[in-house]
């Protein structure tokens, strides 16, 4: 952390200032990895976002209230790239997202679209993990639905249906109904611990003589046997580096991971411990819930945004994108059948970080789509969209297309705010020429 930026926060913490968005996305002296454009974006946003939220909204979100301490929002420290622990792109990739948030939601404000007020009094006065999650899907679908050319309404009014965002293409209407799926509590611990030692390898990754690792991430350990596990990984990465040959260390539960010399190849990666719960029910229930919430809707779509419910630990995150299709679409079988209305369910997880970005998948079955996007800058995003069976071949289509452009649209939403040259225009280094292992890190 730059001295300005630990100046900043030591302020904050002895309360002589608040925590606002000009110390979240960090000070421009300390972001060495911004081009003089996306600094200036970095302050345009900063005071966009006050805003739009509110100008103490920031502070309350992330000050530990009440008797257990905890904050409201906690996992928005962890989007900051200011406390972004990892070496390129990490703070870059963190600071790119917090782009996308905010020109998804300004966008919105600057062509006033339908509904904007409704949804920013909402955050304004529910400043909790859901509402703020529920907001970013919103306002990305939205967003996304402009740069389609599509006619975008935000929280609809009830002659139309209840629900979150409707887009229209001329005679064609698709009402979507959103939902988010956080990580359950079983989950939180596992999740944590994976970051965190993922973390720890990929600092050890960094370097001369570059290496990296690749295999099975330990299960939960405890502080003797994880410090333990600390030592003898960084002790094989030393001897990896002089040697030049790969060193395998295996965990106390029998895990093997092993660093090997050189640049990573494409799709190497590191895997971590599937944590086995029937994820599919809680999924199942919360979309009966949305379907008998938007009976009156005439056709409804239910948008289920996934945050570390189903993704990354469950067989199911595992399958591959045409079995997840199939999977899915057994699963809300039962709910199309039982609510004509319902014109068709996605999932979408964002939860992947990888850079370099793989390559995009694309995949049209009987029963569904699959779609895998890298996102700028290390982001991965993975859809799955099943609709009812030969209806409304116009209003899936039009999803579809949402889906299959969504990595461009970021730069055509800079264009439309005033800013040339879309993301790379941002960075001091532009990204294919940046030099980086492969990062994985799940649910962040």
């Amino acid at each position: 952390m730059h001295s300005s930026d630990s100046e900043a926060w030591r302020a904050i913490d002895r309360g002589e200032r608040p925590i606002d968005w000009a110390a979240w996305f960090g000070h421009s002296e300390g972001a060495e990895y911004l081009s003089d454009a996306g600094k200036d974006v970095a302050r345009s946003a900063a005071a966009d976002l006050a805003v739009f939220f509110g100008e103490r909204w920031l502070d309350k979100a992330m000050r530990p209230t009440g008797p257990s301490g905890a904050q409201r929002i906690p996992s928005l420290g962890r989007f900051s790239p200011v406390f972004s622990m990892l070496p390129w792109p990490g703070r870059a990739g963190a600071y790119i997202e917090a782009v996308r948030w905010w020109a998804s939601l300004q966008l919105l404000v600057k062509d006033n679209v339908s509904g904007i007020g409704t949804v920013r009094s909402a955050i304004r006065s529910d400043i909790t993990v859901d509402r703020f999650l529920h907001t970013l899907v919103q306002a990305r679908l939205a967003a996304l639905g402009k740069y389609q050319g599509l006619h975008v309404v935000l929280e609809p009014e009830k002659d139309t249906g209840p629900g979150d965002v409707l887009l229209q293409a001329g005679q064609i209407s698709a009402f979507v109904e959103v939902f988010t799926l956080a990580t359950g509590s079983h989950f939180t611990t596992a999740n944590q611990f994976l970051d965190q030692c993922t973390t720890h390898l990929h600092g050890l990754e960094f370097g001369k003589n570059l290496v990296y690792w690749e295999g099975e991430l330990p299960g939960f350990l405890s502080d003797a046997r994880y410090q333990a596990w600390i030592e003898e990984t960084t002790n094989a990465t030393g001897e990896c580096r002089r040697t030049r040959q790969s060193v395998e260390v295996k965990a106390p539960d029998g895990r093997k991971l092993t660093v090997r010399p050189g640049k990573v190849p494409h799709g190497s990666r590191l895997v971590g411990e599937m944590v086995e719960k029937d994820q599919g029910r809680r999924l199942l229930a919360t979309l009966k819930k949305k379907a008998a919430k938007t009976r009156d809707a005439g056709s409804a779509w239910i948008w289920a945004e996934d945050y570390g419910g189903i993704y990354p630990f469950t067989p199911f995150a595992e399958l591959p994108l045409t079995g997840k299709i199939d999977e899915l679409s057994d699963l809300v079988r039962e709910v199309l059948a039982d609510y004509p209305h319902v014109a068709g369910i996605v999932l979408s997880n964002v939860g992947r970080r990888r850079f370099p970005l793989p390559p995009d998948e694309s995949f049209e079955l009987p029963t569904g789509y699959g779609f895998l996007r890298g996102l700028p800058l290390d982001r991965v995003r993975e859809t799955l969209i099943i609709p009812r069976r030969l209806i409304l071949p116009d209003q899936s289509r039009l999803l579809v297309r949402l889906c299959r452009e969504e990595p461009h649209w970021l730069d055509w939403a800079l264009a439309e705010l005033g800013i040339n040259g879309g993301v790379q225009a941002l960075l001091a280094t532009p990204a294919a020429e940046a030099s980086s292992p492969s990062l994985w890190i799940p649910n962040t």
